[in-house]
């Protein structure tokens, strides 16, 4: 990874952010009633998805209640990150002059795959309950995870050998 990467990684914000998660994600559960024994689980995104869309009626509340929408961010980032091997990152936005936290789960099976949990909650609420797009995502990194862990998991020059289309 280069320099940028490494300082959002480092910077306190991020860590304190990371630090909290547990804590976050029982505060949702208080939020959500009738999870599923496991919640992060397409069952639990789905139930946590039509929750978030009593919360935030509109794609401006999610802005409007950053706190929250965090609460619900951190659970579709960690239903991601637990069912695709993913990881927690701090993406270097602030190299444009975005905020310094930026989180997102990354993946090294999807070059250059990951994402960005506050944006996949945003575009549900934006398209509503129909759409159902965080589910649909969902869906795509399921097939593509099972692929992935069905070439006998490549990484390096064997992932770009499996699927050169993502590096060209």
């Amino acid at each position: 990874m280069n320099d940028e990467y490494e300082k959002a990684q480092n910077m306190p914000i991020w860590r304190q952010w990371f630090e909290c998660m547990d804590s976050k994600l029982s505060a949702l559960s208080e939020l959500v009633p009738d999870m599923p024994a496991d919640p992060y689980t397409a069952d639990g995104l789905k139930r946590v998805m039509a929750v978030a869309h009593d919360v935030f009626p509109t794609v401006q509340s999610v802005s409007e209640n950053a706190e929250t929408a965090d609460l619900f961010a951190r659970f579709i980032g960690e239903v991601f990150r637990r069912n695709f091997d993913g990881r927690w990152f701090n993406f270097p936005y602030h190299m444009a002059g975005l905020p310094d936290l930026f989180p997102a789960v990354r993946f090294d099976w999807d070059y250059p795959g990951y994402v960005i949990p506050a944006h996949q909650l945003s575009d549900e609420i934006e398209l509503g309950p129909e759409r159902e797009a965080v589910a649909w995502v969902y869906g795509n990194y399921t097939q593509d995870h099972a692929e992935w862990v069905a070439a006998g998991r490549p990484a390096g020059e064997a992932l770009k050998k499996w699927k050169p289309e993502l590096f060209a």
